[in-house]
């Protein structure tokens, strides 16, 4: 059956419930992408999974493991038989569906520390995809202590972003050169807002 991974979000939170159930059953797995954050359960990746799986009439499995470990923690975990098995299903994904966030605001939902939110600053991060914060070259220049779907190993993935607000502009077109070739799902107003960028980048 095909494997579709997905993040968690208030984004993909509403790509889920947004989706008519399909009313049939198909050949679908649909699992979350990466650990979790410690936050409102309606938009942990866990829930969005399920809720995505049940109107696609597919089936679904859970990831148990939050994001935000000390490493050595992680590492401890990483090595766990029902871990590995999901990080190896998350390989095998044909589709990845993902949001894409503002570097400030997805640093403060994960709680991140004020030496961790000065070095963002200081190395000018506007987005986050997958734990990952990326300037607006799409240069990598943090990345969340987490496990869970890894940013070189997309090729051959069907990645779909969906993203919306006019605040996200920057981290959208970012996102663009992080992950080439990824298609964007986006609202009107960012739409009109990325091509005012792109104009002002040509220009």
């Amino acid at each position: 059956s095909d494997i579709l991974a997905i993040s968690g979000g208030t984004t993909m939170a509403e790509v889920a419930a947004a989706l008519p159930p399909s009313g049939k059953r198909r050949e679908i797995l649909v699992i979350p992408a990466r650990g979790g954050l410690t936050e409102n359960v309606e938009i942990q990746a866990n829930t969005v999974t399920a809720a995505l799986a049940k109107n696609l009439g597919g089936r679904y499995r859970l990831f148990h493991l939050p994001d935000g470990l000390e490493k050595d923690v992680l590492e401890k975990l990483l090595s766990e038989p029902t871990i590995r098995e999901h990080l190896d299903l998350i390989q095998k994904a044909r589709v990845v569906l993902h949001g894409i966030g503002t570097a400030e605001n997805m640093a403060k939902r994960r709680g991140f520390s004020t030496n961790v939110l000065s070095e963002l600053q200081r190395k000018d991060a506007v987005g986050e995809v997958f734990g990952y914060y990326y300037d607006s070259h799409g240069q990598v220049v943090h990345a969340a202590s987490s496990a869970g779907l890894q940013i070189d190993k997309l090729d051959g993935k069907e990645v779909i972003a969906v993203a919306g607000g006019k605040q996200k502009a920057a981290a959208i077109l970012a996102a663009t050169l992080l992950i080439p070739g990824q298609t964007l799902v986006l609202d009107e107003g960012v739409a009109a807002e990325l091509v005012e960028l792109l104009q002002v980048g040509i220009n």
